[in-house]
């Protein structure tokens, strides 16, 4: 038994060391097109010269950059610690007639506009119960609010 078992982990090893070899002289061979490696990492952008293909790339790390503002208007509520929450609007566009409900932890809030990138902060005390710790927010897209009402409810993050 313990022979089979020692067959199997040196197979296993000089794979491993063949395909580490291959990889070696893959990344050495120079760009030549088609018979060469491709430089896209798989997203169809091309990889920097300086970046290791094997390693993700900065621009794949979310920590490394801000991630730009999403289209349109989008709300999102954060602990700042203690009981205190910020309710910002992340998005590209401004909205109108805003109403944020928190019914169930006694905190109501309007806007008559709510711009782009702006904030607000809240006492909000959340209960044991998570399905209590909802806010509702409410708001139009238009000025004259022509538009459709949207709404959203966002649970509120633990302290």
């Amino acid at each position: 038994m313990d022979v089979v078992g020692l067959a199997i982990a040196l197979v296993a090893l000089v794979v491993a060391l063949a395909a580490l070899q291959r990889a070696k002289r893959v990344a050495r061979r120079p760009d030549t097109g088609a018979s060469g490696p491709s430089r896209h990492g798989g997203s169809g952008r091309p990889v920097a010269e300086t970046e290791d293909p094997i390693e993700p790339p900065a621009w794949l790390n979310a920590r490394s950059a801000k991630a730009p503002p999403a289209e349109g208007v989008h709300f999102e509520l954060r602990s700042l610690g203690d009981s205190q929450y910020r309710l910002r609007n992340f998005g590209t566009d401004p909205a109108y007639a805003v109403k944020f409900r928190a019914h169930r932890l006694g905190k109501n809030a309007s806007y008559d506009e709510f711009p782009a990138g702006s904030s607000d902060e809240f006492e909000l005390v959340p209960k044991q119960d998570a399905e209590r710790n909802v806010v509702e927010i409410t708001w139009h897209e238009r000025r004259n609010h022509s538009d459709q009402i949207h709404h959203k409810l966002l649970r509120v993050p633990p302290r």
